[in-house]
């Protein structure tokens, strides 16, 4: 019986979030927004989790969230700023920072090669997340001649929502697997 009421609570679990995903891409915080950088950090992100920002660059230099375990991924983190903010940073003036972009380094031959860069091509896109706590180092910021404002967004550069396919497919697979579970047990039970 728990095994039962559990696989169907499962089931119904991917299912409201692949329901969820195919709503929140239709008619929500998943279409992509195309705001300035400037616009953020003056009046905030509002509900939108998948962005472009126009009129932002990254920072050459990055902090390092080691990996946790070998299997494990090191997270590459950087400021976001805005042009005057990287024109400044560029003369080796302290800037303030209301964004951090981030994401995972697979690969740790880039480290080594120094070639771990996105490039600047004024703009930056993906989607509103926070690493992981233990692989934020917010303390080494100023090292680099960063500071961190009050509200930091952060920003998990590069990466997409699920696909409508693949939030369709957890919907059907949801609904399916719980309404196979429970039409088997009703049919035993009726016989």
């Amino acid at each position: 019986m728990w095994l039962r009421m559990t696989i169907v609570l499962l089931g119904i679990v991917v299912m409201i979030n692949g329901c969820n995903g195919l709503i929140s891409q239709n008619f929500g915080t998943h279409k992509l927004r195309t705001v300035a950088l400037q616009t953020v950090l003056d009046s905030g992100m509002g509900d939108a989790d998948f962005v472009r920002l126009e009129e932002a660059e990254l920072t050459d230099n990055y902090l390092i969230g080691e990996a946790l375990t070998d299997d494990d991924e090191d997270y590459h983190l950087h400021a976001i700023l805005t042009p005057e903010q990287a024109a400044a940073y560029t003369a080796g003036e302290k800037v303030t920072a209301g964004m951090v972009g981030w994401y995972k380094i697979p690969y740790e031959d880039c480290v080594k090669n120094g070639d771990c860069q996105y490039g600047n091509q004024g703009f930056v896109e993906g989607l509103i997340t926070e690493p992981t706590d233990r692989k934020n180092p917010v303390e080494s910021w100023p090292r680099h001649n960063i500071e961190l404002a009050e509200e930091v967004i952060y920003l998990q550069l590069w990466k997409a929502p699920l696909a409508w396919y693949w939030n369709l497919l957890m919907f059907l697979g949801g609904l399916g697997v719980a309404m196979l579970v429970e039409g088997r047990y009703q049919y035993r039970k009726s016989e």
